[in-house]
């Protein structure tokens, strides 16, 4: 990382320079939307790590996603080039060998507790009723409709499972409302409203498809096989989900709202884990991935699950029950009580402020 490199494409975007260390305060690129007073240091980009602009304001919310995803997507040209993904030019660079590739990132990271202890000082604790006063869409009264508006263009569609291993059992079509899907290519889906309940739980997909099929990197037959949630399905790159399996849901709770991360919702898994989905705003898979490998070491040293920091990822939907679970061996266990994956937190436009900074709203 060239932290001079990355000062200058900013500093072109601007229109001005960022004099600290770490990036700078500067002109809000959504200065001419914000309907409350400017001040000097409203706006701040953050070079280091994953470059990201935050803006005190959230009218500029589209503005602010467009500067990022313009930030990004220069800096990744500039320290990755323009290579094409084998590491080739041309016919004429046949002979000269593909790019060598970066160890991959290990998944489970030792958690640092001297970095949560940091993170969590002076945090008090934090459930369900803090998040909701605070949260710019009330969790308490949202519906499904609500969930995806605030996520979600319209004409997106999100993938919904109630089998994990499904192609997508149902739909979710912005400003249409829910479909049944059916479970070959071919079959047309029907209007219907989105289950409940489910034996093992309720998944969506975090990143928003086209809902066709497309040729998956498994065979069947000598064929490849058909998917509706295959890479090649995603038509936006715009959420990351962070989850911990290691911590508690009370101290994850306290890790999270002192984070500056653009966080537009929070909810649980049914079970022992809470989720959260970070807009990332990313207009395709390289410049994701420069976001999610950045972040992936300081979340994981956290408590964070970095093998769930994948681009084409099932989590919990809100709104649903989990009747039980399913454990290695594919035994199924119902559960007395059902598991509520509740939302707790919603967000329309996260601009990066701590959610510990936001102010109450009822």
């Amino acid at each position: 990382m060239d932290i001079e490199q990355r000062r200058n494409i900013a500093a072109e975007l601007l229109g001005q320079s960022l004099t600290e260390p770490w990036g700078g305060f500067a002109r809000c690129p959504g200065e001419a939307s914000h309907s409350g007073k400017n001040g000097a240091q409203d706006f701040r980009v953050i070079l280091e790590g994953a470059p990201t602009g935050h803006c005190f304001h959230n009218s500029c919310s589209a503005a602010v996603d467009e500067f990022n995803a313009e930030l990004r997507k220069r800096i990744w040209r500039a320290e990755h080039g323009n290579a094409r993904h084998n590491g080739t030019y041309g016919d004429e660079d046949r002979n000269v060998a593909a790019v060598p590739k970066a160890d991959d990132i290990k998944k489970r990271q030792p958690i640092n507790q001297a970095a949560i202890d940091h993170v969590t000082k002076g945090i008090p604790a934090i459930d369900a009723a803090w998040l909701a006063r605070r949260s710019p869409i009330d969790p308490k009264t949202a519906t499904f409709e609500d969930f995806f508006s605030a996520l979600y263009e319209p004409d997106e569609r999100v993938l919904i499972f109630t089998r994990f291993t499904s192609q997508g059992d149902f739909l979710w079509w912005v400003g249409k409302g829910g479909f049944r899907l059916g479970e070959r290519e071919g079959v047309k889906a029907v209007p219907s409203d989105l289950p409940r309940k489910a034996r093992c739980g309720v998944w969506f997909l975090a990143n928003p498809v086209d809902g066709k099929w497309h040729p998956s990197k498994y065979l069947e037959k000598g064929q490849r096989k058909l998917s509706r949630r295959a890479e090649s399905a995603v038509t936006s790159f715009r959420y990351l989900v962070l989850e911990s399996d290691e911590l508690t849901p009370e101290v994850w709770l306290r890790v999270l709202v002192p984070l500056r991360l653009p966080i537009a919702a929070i909810y649980t898994s049914g079970g022992k884990s809470i989720h959260a989905l970070v807009r990332v705003g990313a207009d395709a898979k390289p410049e994701w991935d420069m976001v999610r490998n950045e972040l992936s070491p300081l979340m994981t040293a956290v408590g964070a699950d970095g093998a769930a920091m994948s681009a084409v990822r099932l989590t919990r939907l809100p709104f649903t029950l989990r009747m039980g679970s399913e454990k290695k061996d594919g035994t199924y266990v119902p559960w007395q009580v059902p598991g509520k994956q509740e939302l707790l937190w919603l967000d329309p436009e996260p601009n990066g402020r701590a959610m510990i900074n936001k102010p109450i709203r009822r």
